[in-house]
């Protein structure tokens, strides 16, 4: 068989095994490669670990870039629950239920001071939430819409009244009542949702920053895109000495998971790619041995043939010579006739 695999038919596609085996291995190696690269953890790994000021993400009016979903943030300013919503389909653990979502006034954009801040003499029954930007928060979940909507309603009879404007405004370090650093996360905005057929009361379906600020009867000039979900992680989800009321709990906060994971799709087309390799050769050598053992066959017929014509050569001497000699007619023909007989 050796000196079939060495004739240059089967040497010249030999080469071309090795060519595709080559292409073959280099796809196989990226598909390995790409699934361990794809298991590290991401190079912004650090940033979902600490929180930053809001402002350094996302600023009123601004879309939120993918680099900033899901990122710890802290925000200062004011929880206002005078109109408590409730947001329906939202996972705690293994339930589905609501989350209490209110509205936090920012006390600081991102400038590095409070925006849109009022002239001495402004309107004293106004608000801050009337002249400074605002983000949706959820602060609890609970199990159904009634329990969300009066633990808001309880929450917001605990909290400080919003200052006004220019309470707010005033120089120095104090905000005014109720002011707090809030820790929380920052998602993207959701679809708005429109329930039709019997829409509840102060409840929507989806964590929509544009559908939420028209539940709002006091008007701000400034919305974020985004929202905000609070997490004790990265600071207080509450003011200082507000708690959680019977009925609701804290929001399981999901982080970002950083853990290892490969990427079994990637492995498997690996293991294909070894297999073709594999393959390849298989089909080689099946061609080169079915070849070689053609080549057998007819040597081993030619043989057999002329064996076989051999022994009939034989067979057909040997019988000729066993056949007997034929008398000879004259001895026939010279026996006298019986007269009588001839007659009869």
């Amino acid at each position: 068989m050796l000196r079939t695999m060495v004739e240059p038919k089967w040497l010249a596609l030999l080469v071309g095994v090795l060519v595709t085996v080559a292409a073959f291995g280099w796809l196989g190696w990226w598909q390995l490669t790409s699934a361990f690269d794809s298991a590290l953890p991401p190079e912004d790994a650090e940033a979902y670990e600490t929180a930053v000021p809001l402002g350094e993400l996302i600023a009123p009016g601004d879309g939120l870039v993918e680099s900033a979903a899901a990122r710890p943030v802290t925000a200062t300013g004011w929880l206002d629950l005078r109109e408590p919503i409730a947001v329906a389909e939202r996972v705690q653990g293994e339930e589905v239920g609501y989350w209490l979502v209110g509205r936090f006034v920012v006390a600081d954009a991102g400038a590095g001071s409070l925006v849109n801040a009022p002239a001495e003499g402004a309107d004293g029954a106004a608000t801050v939430a009337s002249v400074l930007p605002s983000a949706p928060v959820a602060v609890a979940w609970a199990a159904d819409r009634d329990a969300a909507l009066a633990a808001g309603e309880r929450l917001a009879a605990e909290l400080p009244a919003l200052p006004g404007p220019y309470a707010a405004a005033s120089a120095g370090a104090a905000l005014g009542a109720g002011a707090y650093e809030l820790g929380a996360q920052l998602q993207p905005g959701q679809d708005p949702r429109v329930v039709r057929d019997h829409p509840a009361e102060r409840s929507v379906e989806a964590m929509s920053p544009g559908q939420l600020i028209n539940l709002w009867g006091e008007p701000s000039p400034g919305y974020y895109s985004a929202y905000l979900v609070a997490d004790e992680a990265f600071g207080a989800a509450l003011p200082e000495g507000a708690a959680l009321p019977d009925g609701v709990e804290a929001i399981d906060v999901v982080p970002v998971d950083q853990s290892l994971q490969l990427n079994l799709l990637n492995i498997f087309y690996a293991i294909e790619w070894a297999i073709f390799i594999v393959m390849a050769f298989y089909i080689w050598w099946r061609l080169v041995r079915d070849d070689h053992d053609a080549r057998v066959a007819r040597a081993e017929g030619a043989d057999e043939r002329l064996a076989a014509e051999i022994r009939r050569e034989k067979l057909r001497e040997l019988a000729a010579r066993r056949a007997p000699a034929a008398p000879p007619a004259s001895d026939f023909d010279s026996r006298p006739r019986d007269a009588g007989t001839e007659d009869r």
